[in-house]
């Protein structure tokens, strides 16, 4: 486990342009802890595959990738997304070292999905070295199996192995809305399993964000903060409680 850690998964819409009040946050937050930040990419790899002529698909929730499709990301991700986030962070003096091993995936049903992976093994020794340069990391969504083969992987799915493994403080989802909603639109402060059972029910979240959600209580279980929300550490918290509080 690695102390003092705030990982911060910012998806790839909020990616484009922060919020001035979220890069703030990350300003005061970088003063104090050290920074891991993941970030998606989605919007702008399926903007550039439509203007290339290749439609993209989804199955079980994950981008199919054919090698094309990874090829736009790559370029996506390495030539657009990072350098503007990182320029982004710049202006508040944060220089964060982009991922360069440390983490690996492993890739699912070719068949079925393509170049897309899960996050395999994972070096708190090699991330605390990158860490320690800037005290700050950025990983996107591309990551090298153990033979050098790059894929896809959710990057939801990076923020919690890498929160799970690390034993982060706390891991915060930035979203474009204020927290999770119930049936009234009301921000639900505190998402128990209990009452993520009765807003699934009554299908008030469903497909891919009880997915999410019930692996962030999973994270939470373990003592990890989890929170979600377009701020960093307001919205709705995660919590392994049975009972509402």
């Amino acid at each position: 486990m690695l102390d003092n850690i705030v990982l911060i998964k910012i998806g790839g819409e909020t990616a484009r342009k922060m919020p001035q009040s979220l890069l703030w946050q990350l300003g005061a937050l970088a003063r104090q802890h050290q920074l891991i930040i993941v970030h998606g990419a989605g919007s702008d790899i399926t903007e550039a595959a439509v203007a290339a002529g290749i439609t993209t698909r989804r199955v079980d929730g994950l981008r199919v990738t054919p090698p094309a499709v990874l090829k736009i990301a790559q370029k996506i991700i390495n030539q657009q997304v990072q350098p503007n986030l990182c320029a982004q962070l710049a202006t508040l003096g944060i220089h964060p070292h982009v991922l360069d091993g440390g983490v690996t995936a492993t890739q699912l049903n070719a068949a079925k999905y393509g170049l897309v992976g899960a996050v395999g093994a994972i070096s708190c020794t090699a991330l605390q070295s990158q860490l320690a340069e800037t005290g700050a990391l950025l990983i996107g969504p591309l990551l090298p199996s153990s033979d050098g083969q790059l894929l896809n992987v959710n990057a939801d799915d990076v923020a919690m192995a890498l929160a799970r493994k690390l034993g982060v403080q706390q891991l915060h989802f930035v979203t474009d809305v204020p927290g999770v909603l119930d049936d009234q639109g009301a921000v639900v402060k505190q998402l128990t399993p209990v009452k993520m059972q009765t807003l699934t029910a009554n299908h008030v979240i469903s497909g891919g964000m009880t997915v999410k959600l019930r692996a962030g209580l999973a994270v939470a279980a373990q003592g990890t903060r989890v929170t979600i929300g377009a701020l960093y550490g307001a919205g709705t918290q995660l919590t392994a409680n049975q009972e509402e509080q």
